[in-house]
């Protein structure tokens, strides 16, 4: 066999030399075709191709390495990603059991938490109730107190209101032919002190009641206890004398007819306390050696 390739090798040579001693054919002449030079029947080279492809198999190459590396690396890949799965899962597992018992411990807190809240509640409604029991006594209680207060405050108020009153009132001169000379005094009988912001007061001669009114638009009127301030246990005393001098007929109509000598006044004073203004008025009737009695006698609010 290797004499028969060696001579095959060294006549390969001399055919291509003889292919490339050929006269090139000139294509432009017509109808002229080079001679062909006869070729030599080879023989078939099985033994020598499948050798050569055994040899070229046995030897290792880069793409085979790669697809070893390859497969080595897509083998750890895929035992990593099995390995990362079932962590994965126990992990999921564990992150489950782990809600679960956060879920079920938040039921039993929001339960418990439930049940404390109504307890509270309960409790906290217990002591709204005894609380607002508590605050509607207290609160009763001090409108009781407040009542009582006011009450007091009424009574109080009551018993210290001033009131005047016209006292010691005495016919000091019934002369005919001299004016008539009445002396008296104005008492507090209340605990709160008065001023005396106006005094009108008359005297005349009649069988009845004049009224103040009416004499006082024909007769001069005393102003003498304008400003003083009366309280109780001072009275404050003055004398009153009338406008003409007593006539002779006025003096026997008062000494042996039903005439009286007629002391009547309008006085107008305030509380110093608490500012309220009132009016008394007075008529009183009166004979030599007799005691003076009234007709009118009225403290009124002065509105």
């Amino acid at each position: 066999m290797a004499e028969e390739e060696a001579k095959d090798n060294e006549q390969q040579p001399d055919q291509k030399s003889n292919s490339a001693n050929v006269t090139p054919v000139d294509n432009s002449v017509p109808n002229y075709e080079a001679p062909k030079t006869p070729e030599k029947p080879r023989k078939k080279k099985k033994a020598i191709t499948v050798k050569v492809i055994q040899e070229k198999t046995n030897q290792p190459t880069i793409a085979n390495v790669i697809s070893a590396i390859s497969a080595a690396i897509s083998f750890g890949l895929g035992v990593l990603t099995l390995w990362l799965y079932f962590q994965a899962k126990e992990a999921t597992k564990l992150t489950g059991d782990a809600l679960r018992h956060q879920i079920a411990k938040d039921r039993a807190d929001s339960i418990n938490t439930a049940n404390k809240d109504t307890a509270d509640a309960i409790a906290n409604r217990a002591k709204y109730t005894r609380d607002s029991d508590f605050i509607s006594k207290q609160k009763a209680g001090i409108d009781s107190q407040i009542v009582a207060v006011q009450q007091t405050q009424r009574d109080f108020n009551i018993s210290n209101e001033p009131y005047l009153q016209v006292i010691q009132v005495k016919l000091d001169t019934f002369i005919e032919g001299k004016p008539i000379h009445v002396s008296c005094g104005f008492e507090n009988l209340g605990g709160y002190p008065v001023k005396v912001d106006s005094s009108k007061t008359v005297i005349s001669v009649r069988m009845f009641n004049p009224g103040f009114d009416h004499k006082i638009k024909i007769s001069d009127y005393s102003t003498d206890i304008i400003n003083l301030y009366v309280t109780r246990g001072y009275p404050q005393g003055y004398t009153i004398e009338s406008d003409y001098p007593l006539s002779k007929s006025s003096y026997l109509a008062v000494i042996y007819d039903k005439y009286y000598v007629w002391l009547t006044g309008k006085i107008i004073y305030h509380n110093i306390i608490n500012k309220e203004s009132k009016i008394y008025t007075f008529a009183m009737k009166i004979k030599p050696n007799m005691t003076a009695r009234f007709v009118v006698n009225d403290n009124v609010k002065n509105n």
